[in-house]
């Protein structure tokens, strides 16, 4: 059991933080049931690496069902690190809102210039009320994962479709080069009504390359 001297307890506004000692804190929500830990050596690589930060809540693998979100971010090695993780009960609006401005008091450092997360409507909200002036762009891992399963067997393996989507988006850097390639593919194989397409080209400027 740890000593009480080594941990403290402070209830503030429905929170309960913890403080086990200066290498790990924990803060919990209780209304919404939501946790959130990091530790010392991540405050201060965040001080260093923070101005990009990945956060994603896609993964639900653990016993309860719950979303489990990362704040990660890539040092100077290009090696991933770890600045955060947080185990929530929901994605609402407010959830997002507190998990934001509750991290940011935590690290001790100004929001990042740029955010990637995943397409989420509550999180993008949230994004918009916290950090107002950092850029929050869509992971493109995850877009084209919805591609795949969107668009299915046009994207078979060695399709003409599959090379020509791949090079507009992994290659292409211009705006003017990534728009003619678009009208391209999309006039030549017949996709003008696909809904899945016309959904992803509306919202480029949050997930393409040259934007």
């Amino acid at each position: 059991m740890m000593p009480q001297k080594n941990r403290g307890v402070q209830r503030n506004a429905g929170l309960k933080i913890l403080s086990l000692n200066t290498m790990c804190r924990l803060i919990l929500m209780v209304e919404s049931k939501t946790l959130m830990w990091i530790t010392g050596r991540s405050i201060e690589q965040f001080k260093c690496f923070g101005d990009a930060v990945t956060f994603d809540t896609t993964c639900k693998t653990n016993l309860y069902d719950m979303p489990f979100g990362l704040f990660v971010g890539v040092n100077n090695h290009f090696q991933s690190i770890i600045f955060g993780g947080v185990l929530m009960n929901d994605e609402k609006i407010d959830t997002f809102n507190w998990i934001f401005t509750e991290f940011f008091q935590m690290v001790g450092a100004p929001r990042p210039r740029t955010i990637l997360t995943f397409q989420a409507g509550a999180m993008e909200v949230a994004i918009e009320d916290v950090m107002p002036h950092t850029t929050h762009r869509w992971c493109k891992w995850h877009v084209l994962k919805k591609a795949e399963e969107s668009l299915g067997p046009l994207l078979g393996k060695g399709g003409e479709f599959k090379q020509e989507f791949n090079k507009m988006v992994h290659h292409m850097v211009s705006e003017k080069e990534f728009e003619d390639g678009w009208a391209c593919i999309v006039e030549k194989h017949g996709l003008q009504k696909n809904t899945f397409l016309t959904q992803i080209y509306e919202t480029r400027r949050k997930w393409a390359k040259p934007y």
